[in-house]
């Protein structure tokens, strides 16, 4: 005898449920195999900054170390905004400003210590909500698009080395009688040779951040992307921006300036990673924490939870 029981509409739900398979996710990144790698290698992994190595200090509290990089932004700003302003009103020859190598890199050093105070006061920012709404505080950069993240690195890479190379070549090369000849120009020599490679050691020392060797690369390519603007100068102005690229001189002088700014790119490169691996050594184990990993435990949030400062 055979008993055919009925199947009521939810029952062919579930059976019809049970052999359905969910494709598999495929993360972009590894649809994008070769860009991924480059990121990587350039420094922006997935997580972007886990340690907060570009918000923290080993000396500074985030809150000063927001203070400190937004005092220099500032100043930064208004010097270049007097600065243009004083070379079209007095001296006329405001059409050369952006052509001049160390005014193009004071303002990059000025975008920079904006960037990075936005993004360290959204880590601040973020700290307060910490233990409350999120696992783990995160800044702004952190959720930006990894091409955004890969070109701050790069900016704070040019922080590290294009100042030390104005202010050398400056003074070696290029300071002369007119240096200190007026008030102006002993200000703006100060503020954009000596200065800005003041502002670039001080921030070497009070962030957590060590450039990646590949990105070395990037200031080789950004250097030869100067030397066409200086010819390109010339060209449409009549003037070169530095008597040492005037290739009149002969070949082999111009070539013997090219590799010694080169080598000098090269040579301060490595100081400035060394210095950020003596700094990540000696400050971090002062600080009482590992390099890269200064995670403490904060006041006021739940048990277990720790957040670097």
């Amino acid at each position: 005898m055979t008993i055919i029981l009925p199947i009521t509409p939810s029952q062919s739900i579930i059976k019809q449920e049970s052999v359905q398979v969910e494709a598999p996710q495929v993360d972009a990144d590894t649809q994008r195999p070769m860009a991924s790698k480059v990121f990587s290698l350039c420094g922006v992994d997935t997580p972007f900054d886990p340690d907060y190595t570009l918000v923290t200090s080993h000396i500074l509290s985030p809150i000063a170390l927001l203070s400190f990089r937004f005092s220099i932004a500032v100043y930064a700003l208004v010097s270049i905004i007097f600065s243009i302003i004083w070379h079209g009103v007095v001296l006329h020859d405001i059409n050369r400003w952006f052509s001049y190598f160390t005014n193009i890199c004071f303002v990059g050093l000025c975008a920079y210590f904006w960037v990075s105070s936005f993004h360290t006061l959204s880590y601040v920012l973020a700290l307060k909500e910490y233990g409350s709404e999120t696992e783990k505080p995160s800044y702004a950069l952190q959720r930006w698009p990894r091409i955004l993240q890969l070109l701050h690195v790069l900016l704070l890479t040019t922080i590290f080395v294009y100042p030390f190379i104005v202010a050398i070549v400056y003074w070696v090369l290029l300071a002369g009688s007119q240096t200190f000849e007026t008030a102006f120009y002993t200000w703006s020599n100060i503020t954009f040779h000596t200065l800005n490679a003041i502002f670039s050691f001080a921030e070497m020392l009070y962030n957590r951040y060590t450039p990646r060797w590949i990105n070395l690369v990037a200031l080789v390519i950004l250097i030869g992307c100067y030397l066409g603007v200086a010819y390109l100068t010339y060209a449409s102005q009549g003037f070169y921006t530095y008597d040492f690229l005037d290739p009149s001189d002969g070949a082999g002088n111009l070539i013997k300036y090219y590799a010694i700014i080169l080598a000098g790119v090269l040579v301060v490169f490595l100081i400035a990673v060394g210095l950020c691996r003596l700094r990540d050594m000696l400050l971090g184990r002062r600080s009482g924490t590992p390099p890269h990993s200064d995670e403490v435990t904060v006041q006021g949030t739940q048990e277990g939870k720790t957040v670097p400062v």
